[in-house]
């Protein structure tokens, strides 16, 4: 079963998730996506789907196995 991430006793918090499973991304209200110790783009999961940019590219990567469900 997969944590509900917005509920909760911490759902009035500010949380910091790092994670490189991309299952949780749609979940959360922002992503920062970093490349090189540098912040390359910051957004909701559609938007930088929509925006084509490194996290876009992550994902196309990453879906090319499996995955696919996620884009």
């Amino acid at each position: 079963m997969l944590y509900d991430i917005k509920t909760g006793f911490l759902n009035h918090q500010t949380r910091v998730l790092v994670t490189n499973n991309v299952q949780f991304l749609p979940n959360v209200d922002q992503i920062i996506v970093l490349k090189n110790g540098t912040i390359t783009n910051v957004g909701t999961y559609q938007e930088l789907i929509d925006n084509g940019n490194d996290f876009s590219d992550f994902l196309q990567e990453y879906s090319g196995s499996e995955n696919k469900e996620f884009l």
